[in-house]
């Protein structure tokens, strides 16, 4: 078969808020064009030889939509939904077959499958041979849905070859994935319902060998649950590092304000090559407690010596905080960046929290009819969909496009600079 695998395009920051370029090119945050995450990939490393693979980022290249393709299949999240359901739209109308998978597909798959002949629910690799089998055989189901959660164990290596655009992408960093699954239950956070609540742990020595075959020196580890504060975490965090040290390559981890700050842990992350931790603020019990109106000084104090222990340990801090969260008030903005200052961040970005399909706060939003109906595009972090339960939409609107400037006034462009080189490399 002829396959076309598409990541469909999205909105960026800047595309949202154009008048927020030019303080933030001086930092240089809010720019960064970045590969397709993991799912195209994997997809790619689990389609036998002999059918003909092209895979299209829409972010960057042009659609073949005047091609003969005996197979469609998108990969998206929902903010790429409004494009990725106006392509499936072009191309059934041309008499293709049209498969959606992925996060929004798996969160909404009625939404999904008024564009699409089949939709795949749950984790690919527990789907796609079987939907290559029926694609060939003509014989496509309109669902497809994983009863099992796969193991992590014996996977292919996710064929990254075909997302290689070193000519398009600033950060040309690998991604890598450790774990699935996660034990909380986030209000705006997908992850529990679609991967599990029980933590899968890939092979220590999958992870190496992925590692290892990856071309870029800087490697993103994009596991929120890697340095959860669990003995069972903690064993496989250690061991995981002290396998990726002899390796020299460049990490990047994503974490919450939920992690564990021990100090053997840091120094074994420093000795594998973590330059940068990316904190997620706002979703965890910790920097939720923080950021709260009335905050206590334990609960302040205690989100800043985590923070003071991973910089202590060398390691920099990159801050994400989410904006409108149901337990925020319109004073939250402040509140973050005297945060912000008190730990000394010099790098940080903002997004306004968002009721994803199929999340705990999208549930509620819909119960309480506080949807604000906003295409699916608007649904990337950067535009108020909803109205949140302690603040107007127009407090938290303005409060996002003033918490930019505000955050990095006193920042030294050039350090912010030298500390984004921690994480990526821009050209």
């Amino acid at each position: 078969m002829r396959i076309l695998l598409i990541y469909p395009r999205f909105e960026k920051l800047l595309e949202a808020h154009p008048a927020l370029a030019e303080p933030l090119n001086r930092y240089g945050v809010g720019r960064f064009r970045t590969p397709p995450a993991l799912g195209i990939p994997i997809l790619a490393s689990l389609t036998p030889d002999r059918h003909e693979l092209v895979v299209v980022d829409a972010n960057v290249d042009p659609l073949p939509v005047d091609e003969p393709w005996d197979l469609v299949a998108l990969s998206y999240f929902t903010p790429q939904a409004t494009h990725a359901h106006a392509v499936g739209d072009a191309f059934r109308l041309r008499g293709m077959p049209v498969v959606a998978g992925g996060m929004h597909p798996t969160a909404h798959p009625a939404d999904a499958g008024a564009h699409a002949d089949a939709v795949a629910v749950g984790e690919g690799e527990a789907l796609w041979p079987q939907i290559l089998a029926d694609a060939e055989a003509g014989a496509l189901r309109p669902r497809y849905r994983a009863e099992l959660l796969p193991s992590l164990a014996g996977l292919p290596l996710p064929r990254r070859d075909v997302i290689a655009r070193p000519e398009a992408y600033e950060w040309q960093a690998g991604l890598v994935q450790a774990t699935r699954g996660c034990p909380f239950s986030c209000p705006a956070c997908l992850l529990p319902r679609a991967f599990g609540t029980r933590l899968r742990l890939r092979p220590i020595d999958d992870v190496v060998a992925d590692v290892a075959a990856m071309p870029w020196p800087e490697v993103y580890v994009a596991d929120d649950t890697l340095m959860l504060p669990t003995a069972k975490m903690a064993d496989y965090a250690h061991a995981l590092f002290a396998a990726l040290a002899p390796i020299g390559k460049r990490l990047f981890v994503t974490s919450t304000l939920s992690l564990s700050t021990e100090p053997a842990l840091l120094a074994a992350m420093l000795d594998a090559g973590v330059t940068s931790l990316y904190v997620v603020f706002g979703f965890d019990p910790v920097s939720r407690k923080a950021l709260e109106p009335g905050a206590s000084v334990r609960a302040r104090t205690r989100a800043l010596d985590g923070l003071a222990r991973v910089r202590e340990a060398g390691i920099h801090v990159f801050g994400s905080f989410g904006l409108g969260g149901d337990d925020q008030d319109a004073g939250v903005f402040d509140r973050i960046v005297e945060l912000g200052r008190a730990a000394e961040l010099d790098l940080a970005e903002f997004f306004i929290v968002t009721p994803y399909p199929n999340t705990p706060l999208w549930d509620r939003c819909v119960a309480e009819d506080r949807l604000l109906g906003r295409p699916w595009r608007e649904y990337n972090g950067a535009h108020v969909v909803h109205r949140p339960a302690g603040m107007t939409v127009g407090e938290l609107e303005r409060g996002f496009q003033a918490i930019w400037p505000a955050f990095y006034e006193g920042v030294d462009p050039q350090q912010a600079l030298r500390s984004l080189a921690l994480r990526a490399t821009p050209r």
